[in-house]
């Protein structure tokens, strides 16, 4: 899991790929609820990303198990859930309305590695873009 989440900060595309196939087994919630998280946290982000850019559906359909654990737990009103339901769906779906929104409750929750993460996606995707109105 930390492998594929350095992958993901430092863009690491053939190390993405190479650890969502191995924690693809490992997309279930545990015992441990901070290391699920975490993982269906990575395996979310980098699993859009990926099925995205590789046009791979099930890289896609792994991701989006991932965020459906999370919109499951927002649902139930899960604080710590919520910020990182909004950004996985940000990704998911690519907008700067998205983003704005994922970046506005990772900032009210205090969590401010998420908010950091949120703008860098965001710049990422006006810049891809082409956006000129930042």
């Amino acid at each position: 899991t930390l492998r594929l989440f350095l992958a993901l900060i430092f863009w690491d595309e053939e190390c993405m790929i190479s650890m969502l196939e191995i924690l693809s087994k490992f997309a279930e919630p545990d015992v441990v609820t901070s290391r699920t998280h975490f993982r269906l946290f990575v395996i979310g982000l980098a699993g859009f990303e990926m099925g995205r850019k590789k046009k791979d559906k099930s890289l896609i359909q792994l991701a989006s198990k991932c965020l459906e654990y999370f919109k499951k737990l927002t649902k139930l009103g899960s604080l710590s859930a919520t910020p990182i339901y909004h950004l996985i769906k940000a990704v998911s779906s690519p907008s700067k309305s998205s983003y704005d929104d994922a970046i506005s409750i990772c900032h009210e929750g205090r969590l401010m590695h998420f908010e950091a993460m949120a703008y860098e996606r965001c710049g990422m995707f006006l810049e891809q873009e082409k956006h000129t109105d930042v």
